[in-house]
């Protein structure tokens, strides 16, 4: 559509922030969710880390729990929020070895110490994560099917 010229790359963004300002007085926590990496949106020159910046807001990257690759592409993603002004305010990790857990954790901080971004967390590889039902979170939430 805005390739195509029937919405511009401004009306988005117009959108995105004022969308975000009329909820964020409601909040007292909000969460953002970009779709895939950071640089999603970039076709339409309206990445993630743009939409971030026009925000104003840090972000949290939940990355793959790999080394070597994994980190790679998170430089990417790191270098291209430092482009936009974007803090990185912490990392992730998803889906790790728990045979190579302790390892990868102390690898990514000292990695990531060199940009001076901490390491908030990691979760295992478990085939059970992956299979959360609504009961499961009702259960949790001591909630009622209605």
């Amino acid at each position: 559509m805005v390739l195509d010229e029937q919405v511009s790359r401004s009306e988005l963004r117009t959108k995105c922030v004022e969308s975000f300002e009329r909820i964020l007085p409601e909040a007292e926590y909000l969460v953002v969710e970009g779709t895939g990496h950071i640089g999603v949106g970039s076709i339409i020159d309206l990445n993630n880390a743009q939409v971030a910046a026009a925000l104003g807001i840090d972000v949290v990257i939940v990355a793959p729990g790999g080394l070597g690759i994994s980190f790679d592409m998170l430089a990417v993603n790191f270098a291209a929020l430092k482009e936009h002004g974007v803090k990185l305010k912490g990392v992730v990790l998803n889906k790790v070895d728990p045979d190579k857990l302790p390892m990868i954790v102390h690898y990514y901080e000292k990695a990531l110490n060199m940009w001076g971004v901490p390491l908030m967390g990691v979760v295992p590889d478990d085939p059970t994560l992956s299979h959360v039902s609504m009961r499961s979170f009702a259960r949790l939430l001591k909630a009622e099917w209605v």
